[in-house]
């Protein structure tokens, strides 16, 4: 009897070790499960933390990027108006009362002239003056055809283009147009040799006033080196984008006074037959005049 109390007390004792056991394994197990859960949160707490200060650094990063952009552009036009002013201080009295002639007017208002926008012209008398020019200053025809061209690497079609436009032309057509050939170089001995090649190939025609070549001066250009980029272009993009906008500008200014209707034309087309008078008729059967630009292609 006593050896049975004696088991039954030792298989109680075990019974209660293996329970105590059991809850303190329960609650181990359950404590660290809090841990990590702490733990995970505070990391999700700090990630969240990073990320909103990183996007914190970027919206300043982008704000001081704007105030520096600002700040060089006001440097940029003080610089500009710098420039104007010693320019202006320079010019001879004569020059100085002929700009004054041609931006005076009796309006309260004044329209911007070309020295608004580009004040590097004021730097040169012969800013405006053709370097080179061929022809015999035809005016008062139907259509002035432009035809700007640059240095090409390996061939050139002006020739081809000017053969092609004239020789559609009938006797009457070639009376009533001009053709203005723009060597868009400022090498004025590359320019020179254009103008000369076209005189050799094309006397008559520049004799009679139907072809005109000209080269802009040097001078024209602004310092392409201070050019503001843009459009998240690289800088000889930019370069190569506005020296063309002014190359056309020049073409445009100088036919202006020529004609009705102006044409601009690629340095490497072929015209087809009967083209003057398809665009001239189409021009004026336009049912109104309020348009600004037709297009034309073969």
């Amino acid at each position: 009897m006593r050896l049975r109390n004696v088991s039954f007390l030792t298989v109680l004792l075990f019974g209660l070790s293996g329970l105590v056991s059991l809850s303190w394994y329960t609650a181990f197990s359950s404590s660290r499960g809090d841990v990590v859960d702490i733990y995970q949160r505070e990391f999700l707490a700090l990630r969240e933390r990073l990320h909103s200060a990183e996007q914190e650094n970027l919206r300043r990063s982008k704000e001081l990027n704007l105030v520096l952009e600002e700040i060089k552009r006001a440097i940029a036009e003080k610089q500009a108006l710098r420039d104007i002013n010693r320019t202006w201080s320079s010019l001879s009295e004569e020059t100085r009362l002929k700009l004054w002639n041609v931006s005076s007017s009796k309006n309260v208002l004044q329209l911007p002239s070309i020295f608004h926008h580009l004040p590097h012209l004021l730097n040169r008398e012969d800013s405006l003056q053709p370097a080179v020019h061929l022809g015999q200053g035809r005016t008062g025809v139907s259509i002035v055809m432009g035809v700007p061209s640059v240095k090409r690497e390996v061939h050139s079609y002006l020739t081809d283009t000017l053969s092609s436009l004239m020789s559609e032309l009938s006797p009457a057509e070639k009376e009533d147009c001009v053709i203005v050939v723009l060597i868009a170089e400022a090498d004025h001995q590359y320019a020179s040799s254009v103008a000369d090649n076209l005189k050799r190939l094309f006397p008559a025609e520049i004799q009679a006033g139907l072809l005109e070549v000209v080269s802009p001066s040097a001078h024209f250009y602004p310092d392409f080196s201070r050019l503001r980029e843009s459009f998240g272009d690289p800088k000889e993009r930019v370069r190569w984008r506005t020296k063309q906008n002014l190359d056309y500008c020049f073409l445009m200014m100088y036919a202006q006074s020529k004609g009705n209707y102006y044409v601009q034309l690629e340095d490497d087309i072929v015209a087809r037959p009967n083209y003057f008078t398809t665009m001239k008729n189409f021009a004026l059967q336009q049912p109104s005049e309020e348009w600004m630009i037709l297009e034309f292609s073969q």
